[in-house]
């Protein structure tokens, strides 16, 4: 089989504010661009630039990527790995350097803001796609990037929950 070129000649520039969605079929490069974006994955061409809000997604740090853009997975069982929901959601803060009392202050709000607050000490295996979603998007949310990809964020979700999602995006 001839080498895919899953992403060639783009040029794509998105204004602060923006909301944007990006539609195609499957197998079309939506996803793959939106980890280049992440520097979750680089790109094979070394002329290659990918530049987000000035900085150089390629040579830099992804701790200093972060900070400035952030991914939820399509799939939010995914993206997360801690025991309980305030593990999880102070987790991406203190990885940044906040101190445990920041990132619990940070951690605690983002919850609020997607309505889970009261699960602060609840255990995250087993809960409902609705709950991981929220909960995923929470953890993101703690970490307070200034750019948020999200692959599908309401993909599996009830009306209810799905609506909810796309208000706090």
């Amino acid at each position: 089989d001839p080498p895919v070129h899953a992403l060639k000649g783009i040029h794509l520039t998105i204004e602060k504010g923006d909301f944007v969605a990006l539609l195609g079929q499957n197998g079309s490069g939506k996803t793959t661009l939106a980890f280049h974006l992440v520097g979750a994955e680089k790109p094979t061409n070394r002329e290659a630039t990918i530049r987000v809000e000035g900085l150089d997604v390629l040579r830099a740090p992804l701790s200093q990527t972060v900070r400035r853009i952030n991914y939820l997975f399509q799939n939010p069982a995914n993206q997360l790995f801690c025991q309980t929901f305030g593990q999880e959601v102070t987790f991406g803060p203190q990885a940044l350097g906040l101190s445990p009392s920041e990132a619990k202050e940070r951690g605690r709000a983002a919850l609020r803001q997607v309505g889970l607050e009261p699960f602060w000490d609840y255990y995250t295996l087993s809960v409902l796609r609705s709950t991981e979603t929220l909960l995923s998007l929470a953890s993101v949310l703690a970490m307070d990037p200034q750019i948020l990809i999200a692959d599908e964020p309401t993909g599996g979700l009830d009306h209810a929950t799905g609506e909810r999602v796309m208000e706090i995006l």
